[in-house]
C-alpha cells in the first residue's frame, strides 16, 4: 500500500511509516510567528514552550517586554515585566500545547492523502518536505502549508503558513530544544520567576467550544434547553474552577442581546415567587433585566438578559425545567 499525492502533476507515492508520529510527553520549543493585517499591518509573536504531560506549560513572550504564564497543575500563574507583579489564580489544568496538536493534525493529514506535496525546501540544515491543505468557503480559498522534518525520530512542523485567496496572513518558525527529553521541573515553579509582590486573583475560567466539552470537567448533569431559541447562537461556553467543585456557564447571542446561562452544583436559597412546572423559581424584572433563579436536581440554574428578549429567557427555562412559567 502506498499513498498518493493529491497533485496530479507530480504523482508522487511515499511508503507507510516513512514519517514517524508519536504522543509528546515533554517538548520544548521558540515559536515566532508573523500576522498581516490589512495594509502593512503586521504582529510578531515570539514565545518560548514548555510542556510537560499532563499539567505542565510555561509560555514565555519576549517581543516588547517579558511576560511569563505558567500553568502547574490546577495553578496558573501570570508574571508582567511592566507591572512587575506576579498574579496567581486557580484554574484547570491546561491544553496540550499547539505544537502537539499541530503533530496530530499532521498524522490525519497522511493518513487520508488528502493534501498536495510541493517538493523540498531546506531550512536552519533541515530538509523539508512541504505540504499544503486546501480548501473554500464563501468563495474565498484558503491554504495551510506546512515543512515538515523527522526530528528527534518524531515529525515536526519546522514553518507553517496559512494563505487567503493565494495572500500570506500568517508565518510561523519553529526552533527545538528538547523532544520527550526531561525539562527542569523548577520552570513551572513561582519561584522562576523575579521576586516581586504576589497577588491571589481568584480562578481562571476555562473555556471551550462546546457544552459537551463542558460536561468532561463538570462533576454533576448539566441542563440545557432542548433547543436554541431562534436566531440566537451559542457565542462562549466556560467552566469555572475550584477543579473540585466547577461550576458552568454559556452565553447566547443575537443582533447584541445576550443571555447568560450559569449552573453550579448544590441548591441554594431563593425568594420563591413563581414556578416552572412544579420547581419553586425567582422571577425579578430590575433595571430592564429579566432573571430566573431555581434549583433543580441538586443543581441551582440562573438565567439572566435584557427584558427585551424576556421571552426568550423564559422559552430557555421553561425547556429546561419541563414546565411552564407562572410568576405568582
Amino acid at each position: 500500500m502506498y499513498w498518493v499525492y493529491k497533485n496530479d502533476s507530480i504523482r508522487k507515492t511515499i511508503k507507510p511509516g516513512e514519517y514517524s508520529f508519536k504522543n509528546i510527553t515533554s517538548i520544548q520549543y521558540q515559536e515566532v510567528k508573523e500576522s498581516y493585517g490589512p495594509g502593512d499591518g503586521k504582529q510578531i509573536l515570539n514565545n518560548i514552550i514548555s510542556y510537560v504531560y499532563p499539567d505542565k506549560l510555561r509560555i514565555e513572550s519576549n517581543v516588547n517586554n517579558k511576560i511569563v504564564e505558567i500553568y502547574n497543575n490546577d495553578k496558573y500563574i501570570y508574571y508582567n515585566s511592566v507591572n512587575n507583579k506576579i498574579k496567581v489564580k486557580e484554574c484547570f489544568p491546561p491544553d496540550r500545547p499547539y505544537i502537539t496538536e499541530i503533530e496530530e493534525r499532521m498524522s490525519k493529514i497522511f493518513d487520508s492523502g488528502g493534501y498536495e506535496f510541493f517538493g523540498y525546501e531546506e531550512i536552519e540544515n533541515r530538509r523539508c518536505k512541504v505540504i499544503g491543505v486546501k480548501w473554500k468557503v464563501d468563495g474565498k480559498s484558503y491554504m495551510h502549508k506546512l515543512w515538515i522534518a523527522d526530528i528527534n525520530k518524531t515529525t515536526l512542523p519546522v514553518k507553517e503558513e496559512y494563505f487567503i485567496n493565494n495572500s500570506v496572513v500568517s508565518k510561523t518558525l519553529f526552533t527545538y530544544m528538547k523532544i520527550n527529553e526531561p525539562i527542569n521541573p523548577e520552570i513551572f515553579d513561582e519561584s522562576s520567576l523575579p521576586n516581586v509582590e504576589v497577588v491571589n486573583d481568584g480562578v481562571l475560567p476555562k473555556y471551550v467550544k462546546s457544552i459537551q466539552e463542558a460536561q468532561k470537567h463538570i462533576n454533576f448533569r448539566l441542563f440545557v434547553p432542548s433547543d436554541t431559541p431562534e436566531g440566537f447562537l451559542i457565542s462562549e461556553v466556560a467552566v469555572i474552577p475550584p477543579v473540585g467543585n466547577p461550576s458552568f456557564y454559556c452565553i447566547y447571542f443575537k443582533d447584541g442581546y445576550r443571555i447568560y446561562l450559569g449552573e453550579r452544583k448544590g441548591a441554594e436559597d431563593i425568594r420563591k415567587n413563581g414556578r416552572l412546572g412544579n420547581i419553586p423559581c425567582e422571577f425579578s424584572l430590575d433595571d430592564e433585566k429579566v432573571s430566573i433563579l431555581w434549583n433543580q436536581e441538586n443543581v441551582h440554574i440562573v438565567l439572566t438578559g435584557d427584558e427585551a428578549v424576556s421571552d426568550e429567557i423564559i422559552k430557555i427555562a421553561e425547556q429546561i425545567a419541563k414546565g411552564k412559567l407562572i410568576v405568582d
